[in-house]
């Protein structure tokens, strides 16, 4: 499990997120912001998420072989959020 994922509605047109890598996770900061910009570019091809603030905390570390993993969860997490509001 590399990511942990909140959701909470707000009153906008659309949905926002927030991606959380801890120092813990990944000193380096060229890590940290390769994982933020995989989070981001999969909620961007997300088609359909209802007006929510999201927030994806990671909690583990990932690289560019972990990638397709990551990708499978992070949709898994995004419906798990929209069957939640539904």
């Amino acid at each position: 499990m590399y990511l942990q994922a909140l959701g909470k509605p707000n009153t906008l047109k659309g949905a926002r997120l927030t991606a959380i890598v801890s120092k813990k996770i990944a000193s380096s900061a060229v890590a940290r912001n390769y994982m933020k910009r995989s989070i981001r570019e999969n909620f961007r091809c997300m088609p359909d998420l209802p007006s929510l603030d999201i927030v994806v905390q990671v909690q583990k570390r990932f690289g560019r072989g972990e990638r397709k993993a990551v990708d499978v969860e992070l949709e898994r997490l995004f419906h798990a959020l929209r069957k939640c509001l539904s």
